[in-house]
């Protein structure tokens, strides 16, 4: 089995075993129901001379799912819209999204 082929499978077993289901839309298509792999990473937000601990929830997305994620598309992980705030990057073998996202206010 070539190696690319072999990544894809390990890629999706990844997903299957640690995604959650969620929604990816852009603009007022209709929603997509896709596998996502949720991550939160810690980030120091500075203000003013303090420091603010937060996270900044990031998104892992199969590439076969969403073949061209793209800035402001929404993902709706449980009935939570986040919105992508950064222009989505491609991990090395080009399998995977990494969406860095922020939660939409809701009312």
């Amino acid at each position: 089995m070539p190696v690319p082929e072999q990544f894809s499978r390990m890629i999706d077993a990844l997903f299957v075993r640690l995604g959650v289901e969620a929604l990816w839309q852009r603009g007022d298509e209709e929603p997509v129901a896709i596998l996502v792999i949720p991550k939160r990473p810690e980030k120091l937000f500075a203000l003013g001379e303090a420091e603010i601990h937060g996270e900044e929830p990031v998104f892992d997305v199969r590439r076969w799912q969403v073949p061209d994620l793209q800035l402001g598309d929404v993902l709706t992980v449980d009935n939570v819209p986040y919105r992508i705030e950064a222009e989505p990057t491609l991990e090395k073998m080009h399998l995977v999204w990494v969406a860095q996202t922020l939660p939409l206010a809701t009312i």
